[in-house]
């Protein structure tokens, strides 16, 4: 459910800047994509994860 929100967030973010250009029309805020989903390990047990990529 957090990360829906955060996936909103982001969403509502990169569409009111979608507009931002550089000088050769490339786009100024952009979504980095993710890493491949992988396994955390917890106390309470082992949870599938996934986190941005960075650039």
């Amino acid at each position: 459910m957090l990360q829906a929100a955060i996936d909103a967030e982001v969403d509502d973010f990169l569409a009111e800047h979608s507009g931002r250009r550089d000088e050769q029309g490339r786009r100024l805020v952009v979504r980095n994509g993710s890493l491949p989903e992988r396994e955390i390990l917890t106390a309470a047990g082992t949870l599938p994860g996934a986190s941005a990529a960075s650039s």
